[in-house]
């Protein structure tokens, strides 16, 4: 989550850097923690529970923010179509806004689950999806901002999160896993400064990739190139920070839908009292990352709150 938030505060010349896998890697995460179900009953009640209903009333709460604060006009009320139908926003009218990373994602485990039940299925649906992804990108009509759209180019990164999980890549990887755990930590720390490297030419090169309209920059190659880069520096970084994980992280991991849809409530008026007093670089990026971190920070006993006393909005997630 820590990508994402950091991702919508701009900072300047990091943008691209930062655009180049944090989506690809929260969709890269889901494959890899998505288990396979064959019974139908049994999907649709969990995907209801986990993401349906959390979404339905997280999203109606940002309208109603929306509908009150712009007095109930008929353009307002128009925003909860907007909603259920997962796009973004129209102009200035709000629809899902942040919450188009959950209409997605339920997109995608709904296209999966059929999709898993036939032989070659899952690669079918991930040849498909990169099809429609570069006839969207290349019909020059690709600012739709809509969950739709955004499916196509975030589907082949749950895929391959999903087959990451499975046993027989670990058992192709395990030598190289075991080799890894072993390097010193100052070559794994070259590894990983060589990578944010590549990942910040790369992502310099093809411009700002912004999937929540489905785009991917310029250069689909460069794109992909930056975001596996990218999702194997944090994947790094994360495995030398294991031990420090507690149980604040937890309570932000599981409570990360309830930052999707309210963190911007919170980075807007902050970030337009930082843009009016700075004007470094350097110091927008540094104070950028913190107010990114403090964000995280002050929406954790709003998660507790609501897991001790709203737990229908995190789903399964509140039982952890």
């Amino acid at each position: 989550m820590l990508c994402i938030v950091w991702g919508h505060t701009f900072p300047v010349y990091l943008s691209p850097f930062i655009y180049a896998f944090n989506v690809p890697l929260f969709f890269f995460l889901s494959g890899y923690l998505t288990k396979e179900e064959f019974d139908t009953t049994i999907f649709y009640k969990k995907l209801w529970h986990n993401l349906i209903v959390p979404y339905l009333i997280l999203g109606l709460s940002l309208n109603a923010i929306f509908i009150v604060s712009h007095k109930i006009s008929l353009i307002s009320l128009y925003s909860v179509l907007l909603m259920l139908v997962g796009v973004h926003s129209m102009g200035e009218i709000i629809g899902c806004s942040s919450l188009w990373f959950v209409y997605t994602l339920i997109l995608i485990k709904v296209a999966f689950f059929y999709a898993s039940r036939l032989k070659y299925g899952i690669p079918c649906i991930g040849i498909i999806a990169i099809v429609c992804m570069f006839a969207y990108n290349l019909s020059g009509n690709n600012n739709m901002a809509w969950a739709f759209t955004n499916t196509f180019i975030a589907l082949p990164y749950f895929i391959a999160g999903f087959y990451t999980s499975k046993p027989a890549f670990h058992k192709v990887a395990s030598a190289w896993i075991l080799r890894y755990q072993k390097t010193p930590l100052i070559v794994k720390s070259c590894i990983i400064l060589l990578l944010i490297g590549c990942t910040f030419i790369v992502s310099s090169n093809n411009d700002n990739a912004f999937l929540f309209k489905g785009q991917y920059g310029h250069c689909y190659p460069l794109f992909l190139m930056g975001s596996i880069t990218g999702i194997g520096t944090i994947l790094m970084i994360s495995h030398l920070l294991d031990g420090f994980c507690n149980r604040n992280c937890h309570l932000i991991s599981i409570g990360s839908i309830i930052i999707l849809a309210y963190h911007l409530y919170v980075l807007v008026p902050a970030l337009k009292v930082l843009n009016y007093y700075i004007d470094k670089p350097l110091i927008d990026n540094v104070v950028k990352f913190g107010l990114s971190i403090t964000i995280l920070i002050l929406f954790i006993p709003i998660i507790m709150l609501t897991k001790r006393f709203f737990p229908i909005l995190l789903g399964s997630r509140a039982k952890k």
